[in-house]
């Protein structure tokens, strides 16, 4: 051990030689180097895990806030999908009702203008009286429904009870499409067959309108007035409301 080094230890290090030898000096210095290199690499290390540790949580919040974007974006289309899809079926019930209802307006129109003719039948057979007849009878006209068939696998895309309410007034007119032959019946007779088919048109031509209105509110958009069944019964009630109001009450005196 150099004299130095004793006599430091002895003094308590009070006295420390102004010179060191010199490879004593180049490993102070190394040490030192050492020393304050390990600490900048310790202090590095610690930036740099400082560094990866916000680095990662930065990787994070642009993760969240992309899938977050995704997310939105995935939403918006399915709306706009969503969207699409309904303008797409709208346009199919508009053009459904559309067609349904030019056909059908154009029919009625057709039932009423025969009126005139089932009104001259009316005077003919009156005018035969009891006399026994035999002859082909049919209380309105053949009219055709191209529309309302070819539209059937579609009719589909209106809601359920518009479907029965036009199934319902098509039906009418489908099912007095067939010739009858009457024979060996009275004028009279047919005559009361007669009014008693304009009263059955007479409420169908009320049917007919209600839904008309029904159609108009898919085409145009305008208030639905509902189920027909409900307008029937109200026109019932209305009509036994006016028969009990015209009828004389009893005498009791």
């Amino acid at each position: 051990m150099p004299e130095w080094v004793r006599e430091a230890a002895a003094s308590g290090w009070a006295a420390v030689p102004a010179k060191l030898d010199p490879g004593w000096a180049t490993l102070i210095a190394a040490l030192f180097g050492f020393l304050i290199v390990s600490w900048q690499a310790r202090s590095g290390f610690r930036s740099l895990k400082r560094s990866q540790i916000h680095q990662a949580e930065l990787d994070r919040e642009a993760m969240a806030q992309q899938a977050e974007i995704a997310a939105a974006a995935q939403l918006r289309q399915s709306e706009l999908d969503r969207s699409a899809a309904e303008e797409s079926r709208s346009n199919d019930r508009q053009v459904i009702a559309a067609a349904i209802d030019g056909e059908l307006i154009a029919i009625w129109g057709l039932v009423l203008d025969a009126g005139s003719t089932r009104r001259l039948n009316k005077f003919f057979y009156e005018q035969i009286g009891e006399t026994k007849i035999t002859a082909p009878f049919r209380i309105i006209g053949r009219h055709e429904t191209p529309v309302y068939d070819s539209m059937m696998p579609k009719i589909g895309a209106l809601n359920a009870s518009m479907v029965t309410d036009v199934v319902k007034v098509y039906q009418f007119i489908k099912g007095t499409q067939t010739d009858n032959v009457i024979k060996e019946v009275p004028g009279k007779l047919i005559v009361d067959i007669i009014e008693g088919f304009e009263h059955t048109i007479e409420e169908w031509t009320k049917d007919v309108s209600h839904v008309h209105a029904r159609l108009l509110s898919v085409i145009y958009g305008s208030e639905d007035p509902g189920p027909l069944i409900n307008d029937q019964i109200s026109r019932k009630k209305a009509k036994e409301a006016a028969a009990t109001a015209a009828t004389p009450e009893p005498d009791t005196t």
